[in-house]
């Protein structure tokens, strides 16, 4: 119980100063420290959103270009596997900012943030 109230604590207080440390500018030694930290742990909690980012993603792609049913569920078993490559990718460099924070320097993987997969997703069956 205590861990997922600190688990839901750290989540509420890190992603907001991510999201808002790239509006500061001329940061001092700690912030940048905080805000790799931040985008580390940031990365890592927004992972999984990968993997269903990049099959609405690829999905939508296919879909642009045939109205094939199959072709569109290859579209999602393609986007399944980049997301998890993705996902992979974005655990890596979120541990690799949180264990080297002391050590400033610019994001490994953009954007640092997964963009807003539920706004995809909700924006798939509308027409353009």
């Amino acid at each position: 119980m205590i861990a997922r109230l600190a688990l839901c604590l750290l989540v509420c207080v890190s992603l907001p100063a991510v999201a808002l440390a790239d509006h500061v500018t001329n940061r001092s030694y700690p912030v940048q420290a905080g805000y790799k930290f931040t985008r580390g742990i940031g990365n890592v909690i927004t992972s999984p959103f990968e993997i269903p980012y990049n099959s609405v993603k690829e999905a939508q792609n296919v879909a642009q270009d045939s109205s094939n049913l199959f072709e569109m569920s290859t579209g999602l078993v393609v986007g399944l596997f980049t997301g998890v490559a993705y996902m992979c990718t974005r655990i890596g460099t979120g541990l690799w900012d949180t264990v080297t924070f002391p050590v400033p320097s610019e994001p490994l993987m953009y954007p640092t943030l997964t963009p807003n997969v539920l706004e995809l997703a909700l924006n798939a069956g509308e027409e353009k």
